[in-house]
Order: C-alpha cells, then structure tokens, then sequence
C-alpha cells in the first residue's frame, strides 16, 4: 500500500471523528522541518545543483 493512500485513508477518519491506532500513531510523528525563506531556498537548491552536474561531469 502506498504512503499516500494511507494517509488519505487517515484523514478521512481524521475528519469523520474516528479514532484508531494508525491514526494516533500518524499524529504523533514529527511535523516537517524548517524550511528558509523563498530567496534563500532557491539559491541553495540551484547551487546544489549545479554543484552535482560539475562533480558529474559532462555527458558522453
């Protein structure tokens, strides 16, 4: 079963009121970290990059 099928089935219980022990064990995992401001994410994400295709070479 995919991960997002079970989450689907999660929230629609979520939102119907039901309880279950999937259910409560998908509330109390971590939420998503922190991500930086748009700016600075992008700038981090091209230079990351770029940085992979100059260690990957050129293609042959």
């Amino acid at each position: 079963m995919l991960k997002g099928t079970t989450y689907g089935k999660l929230l629609g219980e979520m939102a119907m009121g039901a309880q279950s022990s999937q259910l409560s064990d998908a509330l109390s995992l971590e939420g998503p970290g922190w991500l930086p401001p748009e700016p600075i994410r992008r700038i981090g994400v091209v230079s990351s990059i770029r940085y992979q295709a100059a260690l990957a070479g050129p293609e042959r």
